[in-house]
């Protein structure tokens, strides 16, 4: 009598060996929410569109058009309203000084000043005005009040949700791999963190009909929205298809031009690219800075770098052609940008949304937030973008 092999058995009569625990794949999907809420930039707002203002300090250089004579009174300018009554005003390149006495001259294009330094040569076209600030002379009536200009932005939130269920069998059996509604509640409650995260990077700003076709859909916008979108697209940018270290510390530049602190959010390409040419530039971020997460450090005078993985939001989709955000970097001031959550809407896991008589065959749970964004100044961020090759 032959022997009976195990695949002579058939599959009812055969138990299967199973790791019960599921694996999971979902490091990394949610850096930007982890960083806001930690930093202390959690808020909350109270309607379904979220205003906030911002301003910046007033421009001191101008460009002269027109050569002018080293003794000249009067300039020519690009943008005759940045000078006002008392400036004193300065040319570099020839070091002609003056105070300014009108700067609503002739065509809303010239500035009339009185001379305080002629030049060293003729004032010639193209170079730059240097705006050093009001000084007023002795029993002066002083200089004219002027406010400045704020900008009003805003933002619409969004409502996310996710909703699974169970019937009463699939409760009450034994199956492999544990308790299906427990898997089921930990997987949705993590693809809504990383909705969450999407949202926040990727949303354009709507308010409109929705899938009904008579209930307002709003959706918040998103980070590239307001960095290089219609929502303020302001940010300083960087495009290369070539990322060399010259190219990746310029970047860095413009991003440095308001603040001394900045996250750098990298996709996959963008990270093998800093590790190829700066291993030397590279140290672990300070414990006060990473929030739990692995964040590395690039050291450049007198500024900090610190650089955060986040190769599952800046990706490219299915197509290997494209170059959808795959060669992006997002340098932010973390500290110009608000996650709020409207009252109570925070997300929070709520339980039986099944009717009376659905609950006698299955059991159905909810997970639902709504939240929206505010990026204080795109120029205080920066993105790096168009990158296809490590330099």
């Amino acid at each position: 009598m032959a022997y009976k092999a195990l695949a002579d058995l058939t599959t009812e009569r055969q138990e299967y060996d199973f790791t019960e625990a599921i694996n999971k794949l979902d490091t990394k999907i949610s850096p930007l929410t982890v960083l806001t809420n930690q930093i202390g930039k959690r808020g909350v707002t109270k309607g379904q569109q979220h205003y906030w203002y911002q301003e910046e300090l007033d421009n001191r250089w101008d460009t002269v058009n027109g050569e002018q004579a080293t003794s000249t009174t009067i300039l020519t300018v690009d943008n005759y309203a940045r000078f006002h009554k008392w400036d004193v005003c300065f040319v570099p390149e020839t070091t002609w000084m003056g105070i300014c006495n009108d700067s609503t001259g002739p065509n809303n294009s010239t500035v009339e000043f009185v001379l305080l330094a002629a030049g060293s040569g003729a004032i010639t076209d193209g170079e730059n005005v240097q705006i050093l600030g009001p000084a007023i002379e002795e029993g002066s009536p002083g200089v004219d009040a002027y406010q400045g200009t704020v900008t009003a932005r805003y933002n619409y939130t969004t409502t996310l949700q996710r909703t699974w269920s169970v019937t009463r069998e699939v409760q009450k059996n034994a199956i492999h791999g544990g308790d299906e509604l427990e898997r089921l509640t930990n997987k949705k409650m993590r693809e809504q963190a990383r909705d969450i995260e999407l949202h926040l990077w990727h949303n354009e700003r709507y308010l409109s009909t929705g899938v009904t076709g008579t209930k307002n859909l709003s959706l918040n916008g998103g980070l590239i929205y307001y960095l290089t979108g219609n929502g303020d697209g302001a940010a300083n940018t960087t495009s290369a298809s070539t990322l060399t270290e010259a190219t990746w510390q310029a970047f860095l530049a413009e991003e440095f031009t308001y603040v001394d602190t900045c996250y750098v959010f990298m996709s996959e390409l963008i990270s093998r690219c800093v590790d190829n040419w700066s291993r030397g530039k590279l140290r672990l971020a300070p414990e006060s800075k990473v929030y739990g997460m692995n964040i590395t450090e690039y050291v450049m005078a007198g500024k900090r770098a610190l650089l955060v993985d986040a190769r599952r939001v800046l990706e490219n989709g299915a197509d290997a052609a494209l170059t959808d955000f795959g060669g992006y970097a997002v340098a932010l001031d973390l500290d110009d940008i608000k996650l709020l959550w409207y009252p109570d809407q925070t997300p929070k896991l709520t339980t039986h949304v099944e009717t009376a008589k659905q609950a006698l065959n299955r059991r159905e749970d909810a997970n639902q937030c709504q939240f929206t964004l505010e990026v204080g100044n795109a120029k205080n961020h920066a993105v790096l973008s168009g990158v296809t090759t490590i330099g």
